[in-house]
């Protein structure tokens, strides 16, 4: 299915709130216990570009494990017409998808958001190429999140925490060579 989103403005909204009472009651007896039924505060249309002061394109990190040593690597798309808020990410199993972002933080922590340092015209051709690359698939070595993210944003496909395995699995087979000489 093909979104539009929205590149410059945002439905700004105050957080409406729903207080549910489990006895239909309008009325709550605080002196009595028995009957006192305590509101649940529930926000509705969690607007998470609010939440986060997330715009367009921008970069969300958040750890992948609890070590937190590896990094999950996701695009924030924008809105689509009817107000729904959707991230970009390349997932191990499905590759490039995209997802609500209420589906995307549910599961995700964020360590960092990284603002998209261009204009408004490289925002919209970074959200167009995010788009352009669905179904694209994962490859842990060659094509993970991180790769997804910086071909989106830079147009380099490039992971530094590759690269930085790479150099700790050389440097240890020279260690261990060298130790074994």
């Amino acid at each position: 299915m093909k979104h539009s989103f929205t590149y410059n403005t945002f439905v700004i909204s105050t957080y409406a709130t729903l207080f549910h009472e489990r006895n239909k009651s309008s009325e709550l007896n605080f002196c009595n216990k028995k009957n006192y039924q305590n509101p649940i505060l529930k926000p509705l249309n969690m607007k998470y570009s609010l939440l986060y002061n997330l715009n367009p394109a921008d970069r969300i990190v958040g750890p992948l494990f609890q070590t937190g040593l590896t990094k999950h690597h996701a695009i924030f798309l924008g809105e689509d017409d009817l107000g729904q808020e959707w991230i970009a990410e390349n997932h191990y199993i499905e590759g490039v998808r995209v997802i609500p972002a209420s589906m995307f933080f549910k599961t995700n922590k964020i360590d960092r958001i990284e603002r998209f340092k261009g204009n408004n015209y490289q925002r919209r051709m970074a959200i167009e190429k995010a788009q352009r690359l669905i179904g694209k698939p994962y490859n842990l070595f060659t094509y993970n999140c991180e790769h997804y993210a910086n071909e989106v944003l830079n147009g380099k496909v490039e992971s530094r925490q590759v690269a930085t395995f790479f150099a700790i699995a050389i440097g240890a087979l020279f260690i261990g060579m060298a130790a074994s000489d």
